[in-house]
């Protein structure tokens, strides 16, 4: 009886497959963010990982297929679904960078769907008198992203002179494309939040407002009650206008007279819990480079273009997550025969041979 058992060269090859089996067990039950994280390095660390990772998930997709036969499909099973060829680990050992590539990428199975782009300039996301239902994303005229968590409306009014825009309810996630001569402003209940060129979320409630900046900087001008009028409605904005840079929040209650808003650093682990809404999953299944690039464009205002077709047509087996884009790219130069360029609006992708 022929022995299908794979050959290792090491015991260090043999304690890799076993931790990639683990993975693929762990990736089917569904990983939890750490554990997506951890795996990710995992694949990172050696070139070894992804190779048997890939050849254990080959392996693993024939055994699905083997468990969808049923007798009544035909007298005799399709013997490839029976066979399990290890040799094959040395064909797959010659194969492109392109196919070890597309494996190093997997991180996590799942799939979240998300909101279509838009070209609005002015007016209502979603529309005036409803509210967000489940996450969305829309694209603006001027580049920008935005990500509305489930309860947000914003009204959107862009001019000339400055892009404003007014959340209504809930919370947002701004992703703002460059733009120095036509300032970037979120206005929610008398609070002007302005940025250049940055990133930060909005999380309006009841009682209080809380921005938290990830890139840049941006200025946050509330409206205060005047001191000699402090019973009154009388208004007016602060002499000092506090700025945020990444890794800060700021805090505005709208229920306490304050001097001005507190502004405080906040820890990578607090972020990352208080944005967990806005992480989206993406998920490709043997999917052209093109496709999966065209996908990460609905997230971010630097574009990515693919100026070979050759690269476009690049099939990849590929999850990751939206926000990671320098990781995404950072493998792809690492892994791929392509060289990545990046500019103030876009970053190109081509073959490394032109």
């Amino acid at each position: 009886m022929k022995d299908d058992s794979p050959e290792y060269k090491s015991e260090e090859e043999r304690l890799i497959d076993e931790a990639a089996l683990d993975w693929l067990i762990k990736e089917d039950q569904g990983l939890t963010p750490e554990e997506q994280d951890a795996f990710f390095d995992w694949m990172a660390a050696d070139p070894r990982h992804s190779e048997w990772y890939c050849l254990r998930k080959q392996n693993w997709k024939q055994f699905d297929s083997l468990v969808e036969w049923r007798p009544e499909h035909s007298e005799e099973p399709n013997p490839d679904l029976l066979a399990v060829h290890w040799h094959e680990s040395k064909w797959f050992r010659g194969t492109l960078a392109a196919s070890i590539a597309a494996c190093l990428l997997i991180a996590l199975s799942l799939w979240l769907s998300i909101g279509r782009s838009s070209d609005i300039q002015n007016g209502y996301l979603p529309d005036v008198g409803s509210m967000a239902h489940t996450y969305e994303i829309h694209r603006l005229s001027d580049g920008s992203v935005i990500e509305l968590n489930k309860g947000a409306q914003i009204f959107i009014d862009f001019d000339a002179n400055e892009r404003r825009l007014q959340l209504l309810s809930g919370e947002a996630f701004f992703n703002v494309a460059k733009n120095p001569g036509r300032p970037f402003i979120v206005n929610a209940r008398g609070v002007d939040i302005q940025a250049i060129g940055t990133a930060f979320s909005v999380n309006l409630e009841e009682e209080s407002l809380e921005v938290l900046v990830t890139h840049g900087r941006v200025s946050v001008n509330p409206l205060t009650k005047t001191e000699s009028e402090a019973d009154t409605d009388s208004w007016e904005s602060l002499q000092s206008t506090p700025e945020l840079t990444a890794g800060q929040r700021s805090y505005v209650s709208f229920s306490e007279f304050a001097e001005e808003p507190l502004v405080e650093d906040i820890n990578e682990e607090d972020l990352d819990v208080k944005l967990a809404w806005k992480h989206r999953v993406l998920a490709f299944e043997n999917q052209p480079l093109s496709e999966i690039v065209a996908e990460f464009n609905k997230y971010h205002p630097a574009q990515l273009r693919i100026l070979d077709r050759e690269a476009a047509d690049m099939y990849m087996t590929a999850t990751f997550r939206s926000s990671n884009l320098d990781g995404f790219l950072r493998l792809l130069e690492l892994t791929m025969p392509v060289a990545v360029e990046r500019g103030d609006t876009d970053i190109t992708i081509q073959l490394k041979d032109n």
